[in-house]
């Protein structure tokens, strides 16, 4: 190292207090944190400086609990020592710690402040963060900066949009926080008058921009203001990286994440999740495995990514070979544990933000437990658009509609997300004409808000309806198309099912369940030649193995048309254990073909009777039919 070069050519003598505080601040600060201690220890004299530098090089590294050591062994800690390991506590998330710190200091300035500020919004706690503003003594433009970044990081829009028009001056970092609280909704119209008012813009700026549109789902619109950039950075690549993730498309993904001149855990963690986010686990899992390095964030995302596709049992694996555990780390758990479990980590979690509240709030309201959901919600310092929404959809999930109506008129502020719950809600509860109302209201609908009212429709037989509003729909997806083809097919129109099923192969991939509503229509058709197409197709043209909801209804197709034989053949040959629905389908055939020989076979394969199979084996052996041969 040059400067300890420097400092062994001085004569002893030379060197001042000054000359020592630098070469030891020369250590900490490119990160020779052996180096720095044994320098230290040769020192002839300690001041607040140099055991500021120190602690605070350690906990760079990392080892907090050293660095508090060291900091506890101060004589007289000044204030900028008091100062920095509030904010070492602070941005590591220890709320408790930073608040000791701060119940201690003999003297506080708008740093402690502020940081003392940051600190309880890191941790979700607006309520407390606004209290510390407000007692603030002076305010100056960091502190505004510093509650208005606490509405924005924690989207709370209109808080911070109060806060911005309240300022009596802003600088960059003020319309940068306001422009990421734009970006965070994914408010693109508003995020982009905010972006041209700018007088100057950063990379924050363009970056936070280019989140709102990706966040939006504005893909091709990212990607032309991508193309602007004088310049990009890891983040903004990391942004386009991560929109093309969550849009599901891997290949440009891929190709955005090869062309990085280099990677960091973001990097590696966003094309982890993407292959994770589409169901390629075994790349994801690939590609964690030859990561150079491992660290927290690639851990998460790993944790996430199992969490994603509800894989409890890998996801605890990931988890316990962890060498450290963050808030992110426990939140991805707590979604996957059964409700008691989740609570009892809940309850051990030394440290919660929003997020937790929200999952335990959701993991209630998953289990049913809609009254252990509302004394949680009650217990919570503060609540979200998400809380709100949560506490909704349990009440809508579970039938309580009055009490879904009452936190619907109680929010202070709903999104399309809450309407189209408590659409949800009416029709959940039976109360179609409501909900038709309802939506024939909204002013804004989705995807989801057509689908929920088309499955209703569905549900009360209103054919008519049906085919009113499929044809309406601005957008269909596979659940549009395969409750239109299920409406259908339940109305006995076979020619409409047939119909649809072939104009969705033209404009999605079918899965499963669109191939087991087609066979349905043929059975209730009578159209044999048609369902073998089907079924055979499924393997040869889509890759899909038929399940046993396919082969049921194909033995129930060719029994229904006659073809004793065939659905008998087809029986014995699935490649599952026949039960008593494939029985009872061909044990009607062969009493209406009164088959003896082959119904008595469905007959003892249909081994416990109920009340149906019973009729049709009484229908099989009607008079005129001899019983001897059962």
């Amino acid at each position: 190292m040059h400067a300890r070069r420097v400092f062994d050519s001085m004569d002893p003598p030379a060197r001042d207090s000054m000359t020592w505080d630098l070469m030891l601040l020369a250590y900490t600060r490119n990160g020779y944190l052996l180096e720095a201690k044994q320098f230290f220890s040769q020192m002839p004299q300690h001041s607040v400086v140099c055991w500021t530098a120190l602690f605070i090089a350690y906990a760079h590294n990392g080892n907090l609990k050293e660095s508090k050591v060291i900091f506890d062994e101060i004589p007289q800690p000044d204030l900028v020592a008091w100062t920095s390991m509030l904010v070492i506590y602070a941005q590591n998330g220890y709320l408790s710690k930073a608040r000791k710190i701060f119940a201690r200091m003999p003297q506080k300035d708008l740093v402690s402040w502020t940081a003392m500020l940051a600190a309880y919004a890191r941790n979700g706690n607006l309520r407390e963060s606004k209290l510390i503003f407000d007692d603030i003594p002076e305010l100056d433009l960091p502190s505004w900066n510093a509650m208005l970044s606490a509405y924005s990081q924690n989207g709370h829009l209109e808080d911070a949009k109060r806060i911005f028009h309240m300022m009596p001056a802003t600088n960059l970092s003020s319309c940068n926080a306001i422009l990421s609280a734009y970006s965070q909704e994914g408010d693109v119209p508003n995020a982009k008058r905010c972006f041209d008012k700018m007088p100057q813009h950063c990379m924050v700026s363009w970056n936070a921009m280019l989140a709102a549109y990706a966040r939006a789902g504005h893909l091709e619109d990212a990607r032309i203001f991508f193309a602007t950039f004088h310049e990009t950075d890891l983040v903004s690549r990391n942004t386009m990286l991560v929109a093309f993730s969550q849009a599901g498309n891997i290949q440009e993904a891929k190709r955005i994440f090869d062309d990085m001149p280099f990677w960091d855990s973001v990097s590696w963690s966003s094309m982890l999740f993407a292959y994770a986010l589409n169901g390629h686990l075994d790349n994801a899992k690939e590609m964690y495995d030859r990561v150079p390095y491992r660290d927290v964030v690639l851990d998460n995302s790993m944790l996430s990514a199992l969490a994603q596709r509800g894989n409890a049992a890998g996801a605890r694996r990931i988890f316990k070979s962890m060498q450290y555990h963050n808030l992110l780390s426990y939140n991805a758990m707590l979604c996957l544990l059964p409700v008691d479990e989740a609570r009892t980590m809940f309850d051990r979690m030394a440290r919660r933000n929003q997020v937790t509240w929200n999952v335990m709030l959701n993991v209630y309201g998953q289990a049913g437990r809609v009254e252990d959901a509302k004394i949680l919600m009650d217990e919570m310092p503060q609540h979200s658009l998400v809380t709100w929404n949560s506490m909704l959809t349990a009440y809508a999930a579970t039938g309580h509609l009055e009490s879904a109506k009452s936190v619907f008129e109680n929010m202070p502020h709903r999104d399309l997300i809450s309407r189209n719950v408590l659409l949800s809600a009416f029709c959940h509860c039976g109360e179609f004409a409501s909900a038709k109302a309802r939506f024939d209201l909204m002013e804004e609908r989705n995807l989801k808000s057509w689908n929920t009212i088309l499955a209703a429709s569905a549900f009360h037989g209103q054919r008519e309806k049906v085919v009113s509003l499929f044809q309406r729909m601005p957008e269909r997806d596979l659940v549009s198309w395969s409750t239109f083809i299920a409406a259908l097919a339940r109305n006995l129109d076979a020619a409409g099912a047939f119909q649809g099923f072939h104009t969705l192969m033209l404009t999605e991939e079918p899965d499963d369940s669109s191939f087991a509503l087609f066979l349905v229509a043929c059975s209730h058709g009578g159209s044999v030649e048609a369902g073998k197409s089907c079924f055979h197709s499924m393997e040869r043209d889509f890759g899909q193995n038929p399940t046993r909801q396919h082969y049921s209804s194909m033995v129930d197709l060719l029994a229904r048309a006659g073809s004793v034989a065939d659905a008998t053949n087809l029986l014995s040959s699935m490649p599952f254990e026949p039960e008593g629905l494939e029985f009872r389908s061909l044990l009607g055939a062969c009493g209406r073909d009164r088959d003896l020989e082959q119904g008595g076979v469905a007959a003892k394969g249909a081994v416990d009777l109920d009340s149906t199979s019973l009729l049709l084996l009484s229908n099989l052996y009607a008079p005129g039919a001899s019983s001897s041969r059962l």
